[in-house]
């Protein structure tokens, strides 16, 4: 993607494990310094995915539905989980609009059924290179449309 985009400044901020609110905190951070002209939000993990600050450490802690220092039944529920979710999009969608920036949601994994990838990762869990590119043509199409 890179042969398409070299006219461009861009910056990828991709956190790997993350979800939708760590987005958001990072993008907060950051928003004023790059001043970015798009922002794409890629896979945000509604269900399995989020972060808390630990006072212990001070430090902010990524969650998932396998972490140990939650009860995952309890954090992960559907309506927190959607409720965390629909705060942290709209909080990011509003970021953008206040600063003239434009957005992408590129949700890849609710509108493609997870379990038919093209290929797989090592893991035989997670996509592989090959759905990756696929995916990375739409975003590519999605951008050549929204610039």
């Amino acid at each position: 993607h890179q042969q398409y985009l070299s006219h461009m400044r861009y910056l990828n901020f991709g956190m790997p494990g993350a979800g939708l609110d760590t987005y958001y905190r990072v993008l907060k951070s950051y928003f004023d310094i790059v001043k970015p002209e798009l922002v794409v939000v890629s896979h945000p993990w509604a269900v399995s995915r989020s972060e808390k600050f630990d006072t212990q450490s001070s430090k902010w802690e990524s969650l998932n539905v396998r972490s140990t220092s939650i009860d995952p039944a309890e954090y992960f529920c559907n309506e927190a989980s959607v409720l965390r979710f629909h705060k942290n999009l709209d909080a990011i969608q509003w970021m953008c609009h206040k600063a003239g920036c434009k957005f992408i949601l590129f949700d890849v994994l609710s509108t493609d059924n997870q379990n038919k990838f093209v290929d797989y990762a090592r893991d035989m869990e997670h996509p592989g290179p090959k759905q990756h590119t696929i995916w990375s043509n739409k975003l590519l199409e999605l951008m050549h449309e929204t610039l």
